[in-house]
């Protein structure tokens, strides 16, 4: 259980102590990385302002229901789709009133893509800061040293316990 602990609390797991970070390949990491992120950032910024009222309003929802987990993903998923459609619909036809049919419609064959888009590099951005802490904190070798002795040490007891456990 502390070794559990210990790996959650520092946002890591079992494999990830395996990974030998070197600087030469934590360069090469934050070149591609930065090559997606900096192409998304007016994509990113587009999708911010166009479904920032939706977005406000599921996270609205979701901080005033006291429910579990997997209830309110599914509230987020199914209601934000809602407002997702309808915040989409309510802008296509107001382009499409003001500027035309045609705007309607490239408006409201965009915006899904423009919202899948933004989703996928605002994820991305959030594994690459997650990616950037665990090369810091698996840096520090006296740390990932103590943390694997404590993985061998639990995989010893298991093959001991399971060797007893065949020979009864």
């Amino acid at each position: 259980r502390s070794f559990a602990q210990t790996l959650e609390l520092l946002r890591l797991r079992p494999r990830h102590l395996d990974a030998k970070p070197s600087v030469l390949g934590a360069i090469r990491w934050v070149i591609r990385r930065l090559l997606i992120l900096v192409a998304g950032v007016p994509v990113i910024g587009a999708g911010a302002v166009v479904f920032a009222l939706p977005y406000s309003l599921v996270a609205l929802i979701d901080r005033r229901n006291d429910i579990t987990r997997d209830i309110r993903s599914t509230y987020k998923l199914l209601g934000g789709g809602v407002l997702y459609m309808l915040w989409i619909a309510l802008l296509a036809l107001a382009l499409g009133w003001r500027f035309g049919i045609l705007a309607g419609v490239i408006t409201a064959a965009s915006l899904p893509m423009l919202g899948m888009a933004t989703q996928w590099l605002r994820e991305r951005w959030g594994y690459a800061m997650r990616d950037v802490r665990r090369f810091f904190t698996l840096r520090e070798a006296s740390l990932r040293e103590r943390l694997l002795a404590q993985r061998r040490s639990l995989a010893a007891e298991i093959d001991e316990l399971i060797g007893k456990a065949q020979r009864s």
